[in-house]
C-alpha cells in the first residue's frame, strides 16, 4: 500500500512513492516507461513531500519519535538531513526551500536559504484537521482548506503580513480535498461523505 501521497516531478516524469508491503520502502518510478529508477527498504515510515526544480532530488518527511525533513537523490535514494520537526508540505522555488512546520496546534512557514533559516509570520489555525495534500506552499503564500461544519473552502495566506488571509475558492459541502493547485483555484476531490 503507498503511504501518504506520492510526489510528482516538475516535469511530470518521476514519481516518488513511499509504500508498505513485507516491509517499508521508498521508490522512484518513471511515468511514462513504467520502470523503476531507484527503490530501498527504509526502517521508519517515509513520506514524499516534494521535488527540487531540476528533478535531480526530492525531499521527504520520516516519522520515528518525531518527524523530520531528508532530501534524496533520485538515482540512487542517497539522502542528507534537512530539516528537524517540518513534516506537512515543502516546496522548492529557485535557490529557496520552503516547508511548513509544526508545533502545538498551529502551523508555520520557513524559509531556508543557504543554511539561514528566515521565519514568515504566517499562523494558519486548525493544525490537526490539516492532512498531506491539503497544503500547498509557494513562494508568496500557503494555501490550506479550511473547515467551517459542512462548508470547505481553500483559503490563501500570504506570507507578508500587511496582507490578510482570504477565501479564493469555496467547495460543496463535505468534500475532502487530497490536492490543491500552486493558484488555489482547483482542487483534486477525493471522496464526498455526508456525516
Amino acid at each position: 500500500r503507498v503511504l501518504g501521497r506520492p510526489a510528482v516531478s516538475f516535469d511530470d516524469r518521476l514519481v516518488a512513492v513511499g509504500y508498505e508491503s513485507d516491509h517499508r520502502g521508498m521508490a522512484v518510478i518513471d511515468l511514462e516507461s513504467g520502470d523503476v529508477i531507484a527503490q530501498q527498504e527504509v526502517g521508519v515510515y517515509q513520506y514524499p513531500l516534494a521535488w527540487s526544480k531540476d528533478g535531480q532530488y526530492f525531499y521527504a518527511s520520516e516519522y520515528s519519535a518525531g518527524f523530520r525533513v531528508h532530501r534524496y537523490d533520485h538515482n540512487t535514494l542517497d539522502y542528507s538531513h534537512v530539516y528537524e520537526g517540518a513534516w506537512l508540505a515543502a516546496s522548492e522555488n529557485n535557490d529557496r526551500v520552503i516547508f511548513a512546520v509544526s508545533g502545538s496546534d498551529k502551523l508555520k512557514t520557513g524559509l531556508l536559504k543557504e543554511g539561514e533559516q528566515q521565519w514568515s509570520n504566517v499562523v494558519i489555525p486548525n493544525f490537526d484537521e490539516i492532512s498531506l495534500g491539503q497544503l500547498t506552499l509557494t513562494d508568496d503564500y500557503a494555501l490550506t482548506l479550511g473547515f467551517d461544519g459542512a462548508a470547505r473552502r481553500v483559503i490563501k495566506y500570504p506570507y507578508a503580513s500587511e496582507t490578510e488571509p482570504h477565501t479564493v475558492l469555496n467547495l460543496p459541502p463535505w468534500m475532502w480535498v487530497s490536492d490543491i493547485r500552486q493558484d488555489g483555484l482547483a482542487v483534486i476531490l477525493e471522496k464526498h461523505e455526508m456525516p
